[in-house]
């Protein structure tokens, strides 16, 4: 059986070479084959490229050696037969990130020991998840919370989203114990751009998400007009790390190396001013 495998993860894993600026702190794998979920964002199945990692594949069998990972798993008909396969043959302990949950895949999931699980729901409303996300449904993205695991949400920013909508979700994440997994939507050549999200802004919901996580009430926080105008204290560099499951770090998702990443891969923050990019987002 074939596995897609992140370049990042193949380069370190010694299966392809290739440079790595920020290696991955663990294994990135996806099911092979299309996704039929057809999100208006999504640039899968242009030549094995999803955002700006390419995701070759390999024998199963060459990753047997792999300790700790995360499975992407792929919308279509028989994804569950695919997924028990995978999750068999893989000797390590892993993550799995899905669309959503069914008592069959929650059941595959125990099955295999997973414990988080990271859910795409990607929009921060119903009404731009059923723009962006028309052949899935936002009831059963939701639903999936309710099942036994350790959780992860899966949220872009830039796809239409007011900063308070954005809050809102936050705190509803926080308040039933979920954590949030952030990524910014970025244009990618070859495909149509539905959005959008600066840096500066970027920087202010990461720095707000991060606070609503660690115990700040959305009530403390600034908003006119569906607008972020001000943060309570507490700046944490921390909070423009990469967020996801245990030790999630997924270098270079959201833009090329060598540009200032939405996630930081590291705590390497060289020197860019993030406080005054919040602070230019907050009073501009």
């Amino acid at each position: 059986m074939k596995l897609r495998v992140s370049a990042g993860s193949a380069i370190a894993l010694g299966l392809m070479s290739g440079p790595l600026d920020v290696a991955p702190c663990i294994t990135y794998l996806m099911l092979p084959g299309t996704c039929e979920a057809e999100c208006s964002y999504c640039t899968w199945g242009r030549d094995d490229y999803l955002s700006r990692v390419r995701w070759p594949e390999f024998d199963i069998g060459l990753l047997k050696g792999v300790r700790r990972y995360c499975l992407q798993t792929v919308e279509r008909e028989g994804m569950e037969n695919e997924m028990d396969e995978v999750l068999g043959s893989l000797e390590g302990e892993g993550d799995v990130a899905i669309a959503y949950l069914t008592q069959e895949r929650a059941e595959i999931l125990y099955k295999h020991g997973v414990r988080s699980v990271g859910i795409g729901l990607d929009a921060c409303t119903r009404a731009l998840y059923e723009k962006h996300k028309p052949g899935l449904s936002w009831e059963r993205a939701m639903d999936s919370f309710g099942y036994d695991f350790s959780f992860f949400c899966h949220v872009i920013i830039g796809l239409g989203e007011s900063d308070e909508d954005f809050l809102t979700m936050s705190q509803r994440m926080h308040d039933q114990g979920t954590r949030l997994a952030l990524f910014a939507y970025t244009p990618v050549k070859g495909k149509r751009p539905v959005g959008g999200v600066s840096v500066e802004r970027y920087r202010a919901l990461q720095l707000a998400s991060y606070l609503i996580e660690h115990g700040t009430p959305v009530e403390d926080f600034g908003i006119e007009g569906g607008r972020l105008v001000d943060i309570p204290r507490g700046f944490d560099e921390r909070a423009f790390l990469t967020r996801g499951c245990e030790n999630c770090n997924r270098p270079f998702y959201n833009e090329r190396a060598g540009r200032e990443p939405y996630n930081f891969p590291a705590e390497r923050f060289g020197s860019y001013d993030i406080e005054g990019e919040i602070r230019r987002y907050l009073r501009p």
